[in-house]
């Protein structure tokens, strides 16, 4: 089994998988870049301009998410509705060329629910593909 990455257009790492590749594990370790990155912008916000969050694999995945163990499928969902919601204020900003306090304050706020959700899932992640590469080692000298 390989994995290879390349660079989407945002600078994003995506998994490009050959034949032998588990769907799986290829989507999850988009997933994971994504997440990421996400988390690195919530990170980086310092109060000023609202920043959109990215979607792409929720919105390109959304069937595959559907055959996930139902606990990755429902944390995942809770996560990519709130950076929905989180778009849809930076949408509402940009549109209408209005940045109020209290928009700003519930973009901080809600920013706080998505990185400590963020930090969780992507702990998630990354144990399931541990869990995953134990147990492709295990198989290959069965």
């Amino acid at each position: 089994m390989s994995i290879s990455h390349g660079k989407t257009e945002n600078g994003l790492v995506s998994c490009l998988t050959d034949l032998e590749q588990d769907p799986l594990s290829c989507l999850l370790a988009d997933f994971l870049n994504e997440l990421e990155y996400n988390q690195k912008i919530i990170r980086e916000f310092s109060g000023g301009n609202l920043l959109p969050l990215e979607t792409r694999m929720w919105e390109a995945n959304q069937q595959m998410v559907h055959h996930m163990i139902p606990n990755l499928k429902r944390n995942l969902t809770r996560i990519y509705d709130d950076i929905g919601q989180i778009n849809h204020m930076v949408w509402l900003s940009t549109e209408f060329n209005h940045n109020s306090a209290n928009m700003c304050a519930q973009y901080t706020n809600l920013s706080k629910i998505i990185a400590s959700n963020l930090d969780k899932m992507i702990k998630r992640i990354r144990c399931f593909n541990q869990v995953e590469r134990a147990l492709s080692l295990i198989s290959i000298f069965d």
